[in-house]
């Protein structure tokens, strides 16, 4: 039982909402406007034409901030809102993290508001899961340890907001208000959308952003992703060398030829140095790399720089639950006839296909525990997926939540994304705890929001840099199954390396890459498609 302080109780919540007239604002001057905010975030579906990418959320100044470190809940509490949690900042002992999750996160099930906007997000919280949380699952697992800014979770409570509909064309103000009674909760919750509308959308469009992000970006990238993706720069740190890295994965293929996984994902940690922008390095990356799941959290102890594609966990307030798994890539073709051939190639794939099933049965596994009897199916299985720079295989896994399980529930079930660890998953996390030299941390655990009523969705934490203490730090990695080489491993890993040594190559204050003959360059044999970035 996890016991907080709580501050007096307000009686009532109300939620006020506003349409955003015309068309919704540009989001590159919006999330530069709560830059100017503590703790600014934006959940950003920079690939809105995708249907898993209808969305997006951005806001800052959360009324409390929840830190996971070791075994101790951090809570920062700057105004009263959900949970009535006192003011100021409280440190709790904590045995279970995801406990302390379902004693903190804000749920609202009876509430006023003048009807409500169809949005998958009210507000409640938003914010990540690190990978090492998923060793509270298991006893037989240990969390890792070495040095990180970031904590080991944090979430940001959302009491004001704006949320944008792609599809609809339609940008959203939202606020909550709390008071004794349903009038002062709706006159509190009304006051915040005027300060809103003053501080985050006056002479918004005057601040337009200065740089498009259409096609002539998209190719623009493209031309120096040819240029730049290439090439490692010198001051790179791995956490494995070569040698080592193959060792590894010689390692996993014994464990598998001797029974004990099927397949393990091994990854690898990359460090450069980096004086820029974070801002402009998220718009570099956002503009080579568009996915549905992208995202930005500016916090005090570094940023997030997302780009991921995959959907870790949505949960709808019905109980109706999807994952979908990623496992199986190959870059797009220069034309028509090569697209078609590469999407081929995929589809046919044996070590692909095997790959994703595997996974796919996992996550049913997962899923399993918590779903109702007979609930959990696979919709698509294998399907091929078009994006800006790859094809990819994702399948679809579905169920519905039984009544007496929560989002808390269904996270310690199936935390961490079986796509990012292997099966069966707690032989593989025991085997990635061993190769591995440095923590995960925020990479390959999940990221996104936690609705009042309470919903979630998660995406799985790929393609992410972290800037922290002057340095860029992003992971790759893949899938080690019984056909895999050391060196093919290691130059995939590298390929997938590219957009985001691209992205950071666009920017100022990145290290450059090295020229001359001394020059470190990523193995181009196969002469993949520059923008090639791949599972993990």
């Amino acid at each position: 039982m996890i016991s907080v302080q709580r501050g007096p109780r307000a009686q009532h919540g109300a939620l006020s909402w506003r349409r955003i007239p015309g068309r919704p604002p540009d989001l590159t001057a919006l999330s530069a406007r709560l830059r100017g905010e503590p703790y600014p975030w934006w959940l950003d579906s920079s690939l809105s034409d995708d249907p898993q990418g209808r969305f997006s959320f951005a806001g800052a100044s959360p009324p409390t901030v929840v830190r996971w470190v070791r075994d101790r809940l951090e809570i920062e509490t700057a105004r009263s809102s959900f949970g009535d949690l006192a003011a100021g900042v409280q440190s709790v002992e904590i045995s279970d993290p995801f406990e302390a999750l379902r004693a903190v996160l804000p749920r609202m099930e009876d509430f006023e508001a003048s009807e409500i906007p169809e949005l998958p997000f009210l507000g409640g919280a938003v914010g990540y899961l690190g990978y090492e949380l998923g060793a509270a699952t298991e006893s037989c697992l240990r969390v890792s340890q070495g040095p990180t800014a970031f904590a080991d979770a944090m979430i940001l409570f959302v009491d004001r907001f704006v949320a944008i509909d792609h599809a609809r064309q339609r940008g959203y103000l939202l606020a909550w208000g709390f008071g004794d009674d349903s009038s002062r909760a709706m006159q509190d919750a009304q006051a915040s959308l005027d300060q809103m509308t003053r501080r985050w959308l006056s002479e918004l469009d005057q601040e337009a952003s200065s740089e498009p992000e259409d096609g002539s970006v998209h190719r623009e990238m493209r031309r120096r992703l040819e240029i730049l993706a290439a090439q490692v720069p010198d001051a790179a740190q791995f956490s494995l060398a070569r040698p080592e890295y193959g060792d590894a994965v010689e390692e996993i293929v014994g464990e598998i030829e001797k029974g004990n996984v099927y397949e393990t994902n091994l990854t690898q940690k990359i460090s450069i140095p980096f004086e820029g922008d974070p801002f402009r390095l998220y718009r570099s990356l956002r503009a080579s790399n568009p996915a549905p799941f992208a995202a930005f959290f500016e916090l005090p102890e570094g940023v997030i720089v997302s780009s991921s594609p995959e959907r870790f966990l949505r949960l709808e307030a019905d109980g109706q639950v999807e994952s979908r798994p990623i496992k199986g890539t190959r870059r797009r073709g220069r034309n028509d006839r090569e697209d078609a051939d590469l999407a081929g190639e995929l589809t046919r794939s044996e070590k692909d296909r095997a790959e994703n099933v595997m996974i796919v049965d996992l996550v049913r596994n997962d899923l399993g525990r918590v779903c109702e009897v007979g609930s959990v199916r696979v919709e698509d299985l294998m399907a091929i997926e078009r994006y800006a720079g790859v094809f990819q295989m994702v399948s679809s896994v579905e169920g519905r939540l039984r009544s007496d399980c929560d989002a808390t529930d269904l996270l310690r079930a199936s935390f961490p994304p079986g796509s990012m660890t292997g099966a069966p998953k707690i032989a593989a996390m025991q085997l990635i705890d061993q190769l591995e030299p440095v923590r995960r941390g925020v990479y390959s655990g999940a990221l996104g929001y936690f609705d009042v009523r309470g919903g979630l969705d998660l995406s799985v934490v790929i393609r992410t840099i972290l800037v922290e203490g002057g340095r860029a730090h992003f992971h790759v990695g893949g899938a080690i199954v019984a056909d895999s080489t050391a060196p093919g491993e290691h130059a995939e890993s590298l390929d997938k390396a590219r957009p985001m040594l691209a992205a950071l190559a666009q920017c100022e204050g990145a290290a450059r890459p090295p020229r001359g003959p001394s020059e470190s360059s990523i193995s181009d044999s196969s002469k993949a498609n520059p923008l090639e970035c791949q599972d993990g």
